[in-house]
């Protein structure tokens, strides 16, 4: 018997939260501040502020209290996906720049990410990325589609 498409995203819920810790993880990740805070808008790093920069292509699928992050570099075939944490309903394809320190930082460990989308951003998102808690790129992207993201904080990583 094969599953629908709804079957299968409810199935990829529950699989991302249990990869993010299941409800002890919400529980603790609830009880906490944000551990990657929302970066001084006055000392935010920029794309061109990166050794590197190359375009990207991806999307968000959100469920609630959960959200999927999938990202690809088109001109190096480089690509990755996430799970986060953080209030989001909606699914959203994004298109832009990635600046970057370099891609061996970037697939060295799990980054750490934050997303500011709507609220900040008109139009698009902004996604920081950090590796062992050193920045370590940004994301400046268009989007299309709707998901309303609040407060996103969860782990990429880069295949």
């Amino acid at each position: 018997m094969s599953s629908t498409k709804a079957e299968e995203r409810n199935l990829e819920v529950l699989r991302g939260i249990e990869a993010l810790g299941g409800a002890k993880g919400y529980k603790l990740k609830s009880l906490e501040k944000l551990s990657h805070k929302k970066p001084d808008p006055s000392k935010r790093p920029r794309v061109g502020d990166w050794p590197q920069v190359t375009s990207v292509v991806g999307n968000t699928w959100s469920a609630f209290i959960y959200t999927r992050i999938d990202m690809t570099a088109p001109q190096t075939g480089d690509s990755g996906s996430g799970h986060a944490w953080g209030a989001g309903i909606g699914d959203m394809g994004f298109a832009g720049l990635m600046g970057f320190s370099d891609w061996a930082t970037l697939k060295s460990a799990p980054n750490d990410f934050y997303v500011i989308g709507d609220d900040e951003v008109a139009g698009g998102i902004l996604i920081y990325l950090s590796v062992n808690g050193s920045p370590a790129g940004v994301v400046a992207a268009a989007t299309e589609g709707l998901d309303v993201l609040i407060g996103l904080d969860g782990s990429f990583v880069w295949k």
